[in-house]
């Protein structure tokens, strides 16, 4: 991240790319780190995660299915990946 924005910042001084393109990749970079942050969260707190889902969905949480999901590594592997599949194609 950091050379990223080392290397766009000199694209920028050097007048190889405009202002307007320079904040489109940097707030693409910071969108992806928000992104991954957030995922990081749900993964550390999946019970949490499981609950805000089940309220967006207008569902009731399971308990006992609850514990049993933030207790699997296959559950919790699948939330990373989904994570990088959405922005590491």
């Amino acid at each position: 991240m950091e050379k990223t924005i080392k290397e766009t910042t000199r694209l920028l001084a050097q007048g190889i790319i405009s202002r307007d393109e320079a904040d489109k990749i940097l707030l693409g970079l910071f969108s992806v780190s928000g992104s991954a942050f957030d995922c990081l969260k749900n993964i550390a707190n999946p019970l949490n995660y499981l609950q805000e889902q089940a309220e967006n969905d207008g569902c009731e949480l399971n308990g006992q299915m609850a514990v049993s999901l933030c207790d699997d590594a296959n559950y919790l592997r699948g939330l990373a990946n989904n994570f990088l599949a959405r922005h590491y194609r």
